[in-house]
């Protein structure tokens, strides 16, 4: 199993269309809006690390998004 974290940018006042769009992505367990640096975290869990990095070029490929960060998470 692999898991990770993307933290994310949008254009501004896109976060509720960002956030839609995310939570219909396959493998985006959770996603929220939130307030501070980063305007939306999403929570990506897989089968696989190969699975998780075609997730998060998925994301990363959304229009309204301007920047990601993305944390792996190790167990």
């Amino acid at each position: 199993m692999s898991s990770a974290f993307v933290l994310l940018n949008t254009e501004a006042a896109a976060e509720e269309k960002v956030l839609d769009r995310l939570r219909r992505l396959e493998n985006v367990s959770e996603a929220y809006v939130s307030f501070g640096v980063h305007d939306i975290i999403a929570k990506i869990e897989t089968d696989s690390m190969d699975s998780t990095k075609k997730t998060i070029s998925k994301i990363r490929r959304i229009q309204q998004i301007k920047s990601t960060v993305t944390l792996i998470i190790c167990k």
